[in-house]
């Protein structure tokens, strides 16, 4: 084999494992991304990528709004837009109250941000679409509205929609 071949070989074997220490590198990275996005929505409830990212807010007509009721009484209400939803409860509880914290944050809001994050991964969605979502609390500490983004389906937006539903009823039979 000529002195010229086995450079070409050395170089490609050489590209090869530098390819290879790339990916591992950029895996690495993706990971902590992640990681510093699911420390960053337990402590602000924003991901790093909406911190960064400033958004314009526009005006516009809700879609359709929905009271949630129960036994004569006004527990909340629902307010759809094209790309979000605004869910507004009329009873206090906490950020960290049961069930909202346990089950409707952590099971399905952040469960429906993992399934778009394996999206991300896999390329079929961008940055720019992953549901996320924010929690507006008042003065002293209460849930004032939790504001979804990117909730992107019918079955997501009726999902959220009927956990939120089941979450002031549960709240509301515990506390009245």
């Amino acid at each position: 084999m000529s002195d010229e071949i086995k450079q070409l070989v050395k170089a490609r074997k050489a590209i090869e494992k530098k390819i290879e220490e790339l990916k591992a590198e950029l895996e690495t990275f993706q990971l902590l991304l992640r990681l510093i996005d699911q420390a960053l929505s337990e402590k602000s409830f924003k991901t790093a990528a909406e911190l960064v990212r400033t958004e314009v807010s526009v005006e516009e007509n809700p879609l359709k709004e929905l009271y949630i009721k129960r036994e004569g009484r006004d527990l909340g209400k629902i307010v759809v837009y094209k790309d979000r939803v605004e869910l507004q409860p009329f009873i206090s509880f906490k950020p960290t109250d049961s069930p909202f914290n346990s089950f409707f944050i952590r099971r399905i809001l952040r469960g429906m941000q993992r399934e778009d994050e394996r999206a991300l991964d896999k390329g079929k969605l961008s940055i720019d679409d992953i549901m996320r979502y924010e929690i507006e609390e008042s003065e002293d500490g209460f849930v004032r509205k939790i504001i979804v983004y990117n909730y992107r389906t019918e079955s997501r937006l009726r999902e959220i929609r009927n956990t939120f539903r089941w979450t002031l009823e549960k709240l509301a039979r515990e506390r009245y």
